[in-house]
């Protein structure tokens, strides 16, 4: 059911996204990191800021399904 609810995606696994760097595919990367990081610099490449958290989200949609989530400790780990 479409609860009216928008998605935002965006990158967060390494420090540089990926459109960022001035590499056209993975073999063109350089096997030394200096190499890397001094193409970064010549091209002024810096990490993107940081998405906006907003301090409070709305509620959820009437008639949403809420799920419990376990903690660890559920799983016998502290």
């Amino acid at each position: 059911r479409d609860n009216n609810v928008h998605v935002k995606e965006f990158w967060t696994t390494t420090l540089y996204h990926p459109d960022d760097l001035p590499y056209n595919n993975p073999k063109a990367f350089p096997d030394v990191f200096t190499q890397f990081r001094v193409a970064l610099e010549k091209q002024n490449v810096r990490p993107r800021s940081l998405t906006n958290i907003p301090d409070k989200f709305k509620p959820l949609p009437d008639g949403s399904i809420v799920t419990f989530i376990p903690a660890l400790a559920d799983y016998g780990y502290s």
